[in-house]
């Protein structure tokens, strides 16, 4: 095989990214030599392990053993792709198709700018107040942005859809008094993880309600949000909401209130849609959807293939076991 100047750079960001990561886990308490805890991320992420789930897992507290029951990044990845058929793959990608497919369970009012001129994009604006700005094809709360109709800089927001290709604006929702009161500044979402059975029967092993961090206008986990796993026999959230790097919260830091037995409102509703919008195409059989719990409704936010393997096993544990069973 010839060495190219591309493996050199790959293997300067393994070796950068996991001294950066040892750095994290030594934060957390870990007294394991530094070499021990590079050779085990390294043999790990070969095993499909990214250093994240590492992390994420604290797998320098467990055994093989344990580790063997978290599903993988690669493996959560491959598993949704060889039981999804690929057109499948491709709606729940594009912003504006998925939205149109799912059409009743989402009232809010959008559009693309495609082929939209300057003044079509400032009258949607106006009529609805305020937008959220979305790339059609990039996920994990990348691109986003919100406008409102009063915004001094509103001429420069219109520069910048105009230079854009393949956006998506959407009428800002708000969030439920209950779930507002928790993160101001963002939409909390609740993240509910559904599969369906070789036999055609809707499982939902994981519940979340990701929050922003109290400034930020998104709640996604990457982008300094947190997530807090719910009871889904009682609808109220558990002690401790994680965020990135494996930060743990009993209280929310910008507002303070308490997560531990916290209600979450129409909590069992949410459900409910859950288990119906996942049969609205059966072929999707393992997804991760996004509930927005307004003042007057819920609806749906998007539909994720796959779920993120972090956020789903903070709330349910080691799932790889029950996911082979269920796939």
């Amino acid at each position: 095989m010839k060495i190219t100047s591309n493996h050199f750079k790959a293997l300067f960001y393994t070796f950068t990214s996991a001294s950066d990561m040892i750095r994290r886990i030594k934060r957390l308490g870990s007294k394991k030599n530094d070499l021990i805890l590079w050779a085990d991320l390294v043999y790990w992420r070969m095993m499909g392990y990214d250093f994240d789930d590492y992390l994420s897992f604290r797998f320098w507290e467990k055994d093989s053993k344990e580790r063997k029951q978290y599903l993988s990044f690669r493996e959560n990845t491959r598993w949704a792709l060889n039981v999804t058929p690929g057109n499948v793959v491709d709606l729940f990608l594009d912003k504006s198709e998925w939205n149109s497919r799912f059409h009743k369970y989402v009232k809010r009012s959008w559009t693309t700018t495609n082929g939209l001129d300057r003044q079509s994009i400032l009258d949607f604006i106006r009529s609805n107040e305020s937008v959220i700005l979305k790339p059609l094809s990039d996920y994990g709360g990348v691109g986003i942005r919100k406008v409102t109709a009063d915004d001094p800089d509103l001429e420069e927001s219109l520069e910048y859809i105009l230079a854009q290709k393949d956006l998506m604006m959407e009428k800002c929702m708000e969030n439920h008094p209950d779930l507002k009161r928790l993160a101001p500044s963002s939409l909390n979402t609740i993240r509910i993880v559904t599969v369906v059975d070789r036999k055609g029967k809707v499982h939902i092993p994981a519940a979340l309600l990701c929050m922003g961090s109290g400034t930020s206008v998104t709640d996604n986990y990457h982008t300094g949000g947190m997530a807090c796993p719910i009871d889904i026999t009682t609808g109220r959230l558990t002690k401790k909401a994680t965020g990135e790097f494996n930060t743990h919260y009993e209280r929310h830091p910008f507002t303070g209130i308490k997560f531990e037995n916290y209600l979450i409102p129409r909590f069992r509703e949410v459900l409910e849609m859950a288990e119906r919008i996942a049969l609205e195409i059966p072929e999707a059989r393992y997804v991760g959807w996004d509930f927005v719990v307004t003042p007057e409704a819920i609806e749906v936010l998007e539909g994720n293939i796959p779920p993120g393997e972090h956020i789903t096993q903070l709330s349910a544990g080691p799932i790889r076991e029950r996911l082979a069973e269920w796939l």
